[in-house]
């Protein structure tokens, strides 16, 4: 049985960084923030660990697109990046409570290249598994402490008179993963 249990996944609201959680979208970029929190849930976690902290990984995940009116595509799929461990600023450790907050979705760079080759739809799918690790009090490596969760996030978007905007009805988050596969 883990010492550190999930406890909370959030999409809406303000996380403990400050940062708007949910659709954020701008100039370029368009991206789902989300926070994740676990709880210590045995004493043990702070007698035999230090250095508690977040963990993630990232996948696995695809890219459609669909070109003019034409069919959806698979312009990219894989078993994601990997290690995808939160930033500093995007982690907190205030036991028993252990949070971290993420904001995948599409860069501008990606957008471009994607609005150059004359899509009009672009469909991002990205799988991540989150995690607790710690360093045990008597050396050694980070160990994984906690249950994992896995979250997904998906940003749809869709080029109409010219402007792209975000397809409401197959973008969101959640817990759990979701098929890289399935046509959007």
């Amino acid at each position: 049985m883990p010492i550190i249990s999930f406890s909370g996944f959030r999409n809406g609201g303000k996380a403990f960084n400050g940062e708007a959680l949910g659709a954020r979208d701008g100039a370029g970029f368009w991206l789902n923030a989300v926070e994740l929190t676990f709880k210590v849930t045995d004493s043990i976690a702070v007698s035999r660990y230090r250095d508690i902290k977040a963990y993630q990984w990232a996948g696995p995940e695809a890219i459609w697109l669909q070109i003019g009116d034409g069919t959806w595509m698979v312009h990219k799929s894989s078993q994601g990046s990997g290690e995808d461990p939160p930033l500093d600023d995007n982690r907190q450790t205030n036991l028993p409570t252990i949070t971290y907050y993420d904001n995948p979705g599409i860069q501008i760079g990606m957008f471009q290249a994607f609005d150059a080759r004359g899509a009009t739809r672009i469909h991002v799918v990205q799988n991540f598994t989150g995690w607790v690790v710690g360093y045990p009090t008597s050396g050694g490596g980070a160990q994984q402490i906690s249950d994992v969760q896995p979250w997904y996030s998906r940003v749809s978007l869709v080029k109409a008179a010219g402007k792209w905007s975000r397809d409401l009805g197959r973008s969101g988050t959640g817990t759990g993963w979701v098929i890289i596969t399935q046509t959007p």
